[in-house]
């Protein structure tokens, strides 16, 4: 987790500078951005919570200092309070070590396009099933990935 916080009562995170800091601030440009940028990938509820963390950035830029305070006391609460995981990072590893140790694979025939008659003869673009045709998605399933990395999950 980010260094710059620690646990403190009932298990909520928190900068015992926080108050010192928003107090010194003279304008809110800092720790705007330090929301806006606020480890958004340990977020669970990343959807949720980056929507609130561009809400206060913009609500303090239209304020200032010190109306906004407030607000930004809100969101770092809210953000320090969601749920927290690094399952994110372990999957973005987990690509990466592919990447670097995976020969390259060619993109599975049925996926490749087809602009030329040659490549239609080759296959290309057979048997792909166009999604939005189907009434039921189940109906159109497919493999998107190359052979050797079918049915390997990368995000637990």
């Amino acid at each position: 987790l980010n260094p710059m916080l620690h646990t403190g009562p009932a298990g909520m995170m928190f900068n015992p500078s926080f108050p010192m800091g928003l107090a010194a601030l003279e304008h809110a440009a800092l720790l705007q951005a330090q929301i806006s940028a606020y480890r958004n990938d340990f977020i669970l509820m990343f959807w949720a919570s980056f929507p609130a963390a561009v809400a206060a950035y913009q609500a303090s830029h239209q304020l200032g200092m010190p109306e906004c305070n407030v607000i930004l006391a809100q969101c770092v609460a809210y953000l320090a309070r969601a749920p927290k995981s690094n399952a994110l990072y372990v999957a973005y590893g987990r690509v990466q070590r592919d990447i670097q140790d995976l020969p390259a694979e060619p993109v599975p025939i049925h996926l490749r396009n087809a602009p030329t008659r040659l490549m239609k003869d080759l296959g290309y673009g057979a048997e792909y099933k166009y999604t939005p045709d189907f009434e039921h998605r189940e109906e159109a399933a497919q493999d998107y990935l190359p052979e050797r990395l079918r049915g390997k999950a990368y995000l637990e």
